[in-house]
């Protein structure tokens, strides 16, 4: 959920992740990637193909919860991390083995292309 906070609490909220993890933890995350939505987005050719993966980047818009304040390339995203601390950032295909059986944000897709950005973060 950190595309829904501004840029300011996702730095908030990712040194409060940081600090309240043990030496060598980690924090397992999944956000929707601008790098890959533009990637799967770019060739759509109509106005209604766009609309229909539009929530996907800036929220569906049913209330005023349901949006995002905050969009992530990997290497902003790489960059936020460092920035708190982590020392160790890797990109992920599977969530651990708990959470595969857990629908989520991981399994966005656009025609069948992956966009969410995906990554663990070491402290």
């Amino acid at each position: 959920t950190l595309e829904h906070f501004t840029r300011e609490e996702v730095r908030s909220l990712l040194a409060d992740f940081h600090a309240m993890l043990r030496e060598s933890g980690g924090l397992w995350i999944s956000v929707p990637s601008l790098d890959l939505w533009y990637e799967a987005a770019k060739n759509l050719r109509s106005p209604a193909e766009i609309d229909r993966i539009m929530g996907i980047l800036l929220g569906g818009g049913r209330d005023r919860h349901d949006v995002h304040r905050c969009v992530f390339t990997s290497e902003y995203m790489r960059m936020l991390l460092q920035e708190v601390g982590f020392r160790e950032i890797s990109s992920w295909t599977e969530p651990p083995p708990e959470f595969r059986d857990v629908p989520g944000g991981w399994q966005a897709s656009i025609d069948g292309k992956r966009i969410s950005l995906n990554c663990v973060a070491r402290k």
